[in-house]
This record gives C-alpha cells, sequence and structure tokens, in this order.
C-alpha cells in the first residue's frame, strides 16, 4: 500500500466531498482525528461488504448496531468487529477477516482488532501474536484501537495474578 502524506481538514466541515467519499468507500485512510471521526461507518461497512460479496453479512452487523444501548463511534466500531467475527465464524469465511486485516482503510484494519479481542478461542499468547502487526501498524488510529481490543483481555488476567 502506498500513501501519500494529506493534510487533514480541522473540521468536518473543511473535509473537501471527494475526500469524505472516498473515506466512506473505504479507498483513504484518515488523515487526522477530524476525517476518522467523519467516516460513517454504516456507509463505510456496506461498501466494503459489497466490495467483496460479503453483503450476507450486513444487516446481522447493522442490526447489532441498532441494539447498542449507548452508540458512539468506539461502541461501532467494536459492534462490527464483533459481529465480522461472528458473521465469519458462521460462514467459515477466516479468509475474509485476512482480508480485512490489510485492507486500505485504517478503519477497517481497525474492525479487525476486535475481532482478535473477542476471539474467545485464543490464550493470550496467541492473541499477543496476532494484535502486534496492528499495535505496529503505520496509522495511529489502528494501533490505538488495537490497544483497546485486547486491553479488557489483559486486564482480566491481570485481576488472577
Amino acid at each position: 500500500m502506498t500513501t501519500t502524506k494529506r493534510k487533514g481538514a480541522r473540521s468536518k466541515k473543511e473535509i473537501p466531498e471527494n475526500i469524505l467519499e472516498q473515506l466512506n468507500r473505504g479507498e483513504l485512510e484518515s488523515a487526522n482525528l477530524v476525517e476518522w471521526l467523519a467516516i460513517n461507518r454504516r456507509k463505510l461497512l456496506e461498501n466494503v461488504l459489497v466490495q467483496h460479496n460479503r453483503q450476507k453479512y450486513l444487516q446481522p452487523i447493522l442490526q447489532h448496531i441498532d441494539s447498542l444501548k449507548k452508540q458512539t463511534v468506539n461502541t461501532i466500531n467494536e459492534a462490527i468487529g464483533t459481529e465480522l467475527l461472528r458473521q465469519s465464524d458462521n460462514f467459515k469465511d477466516s479468509n475474509f477477516l485476512l482480508i480485512l486485516s490489510v485492507h486500505q482503510s485504517d478503519l477497517v484494519r481497525s474492525w479487525v482488532t476486535f475481532t482478535i479481542g473477542k476471539d474467545t478461542t485464543l490464550n493470550i499468547n496467541q492473541m499477543l501474536q496476532k494484535i502486534q502487526p496492528f499495535a505496529s501498524d503505520r496509522h495511529f488510529n489502528v494501533r490505538e484501537e488495537a490497544w483497546g481490543a485486547v486491553r479488557p483481555n489483559i486486564v482480566q488476567i491481570l485481576k488472577k495474578v
């Protein structure tokens, strides 16, 4: 993946329409937190699923998002990751998560971090090994989400020690 360093907008209103469209299609990484927050997660999810012929995943994921008591960007991202794991398990489609793990969009890659954090079949060593590429991702958002995705598991282990 080749990326060109862009200077992000300072407010959502300043994001050029073509940039926001590219972000929502998963064609660009966000340049800063303002762009990251401006991405329409539902639209991005639908576009990515259509691009990869996984439309059957969409309704269960949207239902999970709709059932959230508190809908913030963080809870929505976690819900998407949780449901991507569930759907890929249901359809025996782990290859899809591998495809998403190297996606152009930082937000899509960050959803994969939650599939790792929510995977109860992994022990802590396996989880840390799988999260490592995301923890060293070139994008600030993916690195931050990687930590957030595995933190609850690490806290539980520390409580047992």
